[in-house]
Formats: structure tokens, sequence, C-alpha cells
């Protein structure tokens, strides 16, 4: 079934937030943890990603003519907001994570959440059986060779620190 949604994280200057463009709900969509939708920065690209989009659509996607982009509303729902400069990367993988048309994600986290959310995020990556990256050193150091186990993932005091 193909998707109606595209995902772009964006990463401005040094600032990560995530557009959507929705198209079977006609808008595109700004999730932003840290900037509100009338902040000089937000003015500052808010047109131009649209532009920039609509321009490649037409570009690479065949029959793009039928898409009429111009009626598309502009959405910036309400999302959790970090507390830091640090955590907008893992506030956008938790946003593509969970995204979906009308969801309020302040119901599903909230900046408190991040620790353990990178945590599960740094551990997923590590502890992958498509990661080729010899993990017994790891393994030795953590906890003095004992394991936690939290959602089937390896939970290691080494991954509480900032990465």
């Amino acid at each position: 079934m193909p998707s109606s949604e595209l995902f772009f994280p964006i990463c401005y200057m040094g600032h990560w937030f995530l557009f959507i463009v929705d198209i079977a709900n006609h808008c595109f969509v700004y999730l932003d943890s840290l900037y509100s939708e009338d902040s000089s920065y937000h003015l500052d690209i808010k047109d131009r990603l649209v532009s920039n989009f609509k321009n490649l659509w037409r570009k690479i996607v065949p029959n793009a003519e039928r898409t009429n982009f111009n009626n598309f509303m502009i959405l910036y729902p309400p999302v959790p907001k970090q507390t830091n400069l640090d955590d907008c990367g893992v506030f956008v993988m938790k946003c593509i994570e969970l995204w979906h048309y009308g969801a309020d994600l302040q119901n599903y986290f909230s900046h408190e959440d991040i620790p353990n959310i990178r945590m599960k995020y740094a551990n997923g990556l590590y502890f992958s059986l498509v990661n080729q990256v010899n993990t017994s050193l790891v393994i030795k150091l953590c906890c003095g060779g004992r394991l936690f186990f939290t959602d089937n993932l390896v939970t290691c005091y080494l991954f509480l620190c900032h990465c």
C-alpha cells in the first residue's frame, strides 16, 4: 500500500524539526519541539520548504500536475517541548515514530521521557542484529557484566550519558 505521508527530518541552523507532507489530508505539517509557528526561525523557512518541495515534486513525480499543493493547509500541531538545546534530534525521531494525522503528541511523551527514549534508541541501534560492530567490550564494561532487560533491549548504564 503506498504511503500518503512523506517525512522530512530537517536540520536548519543546528536545530532538528520534522516537516511532513500529508497528501491524504492535504496539509504540510511542521513538528518542532523548540520553535513555534510565529518564531522568526519558522517565518524564515516555512514558505521556502513548501516551495522547494513543490518544485522538486513536479520534477520527480509523473503527472505531478494532478496534485494541487496550493490548497494544502499548513499545520503546527502541539508537540512536547524540549527544555534544552540538545534533544531536538531525539524529539524528531519520536515524532516520526508516533505521528498520525490528528495526533496530539503531548499525550504520548514529554521532555522528561527523553533520557529513556535516547537510551532505547541507542541500545536498539548498538545491539541490533544487523549491527556488525563487536559489542563484547561494551557488554563486559557495562554494569559489571550484569545485563538488565527492558522492552527486549539490553539496557546499560553506559548509554545513560548523552552521546
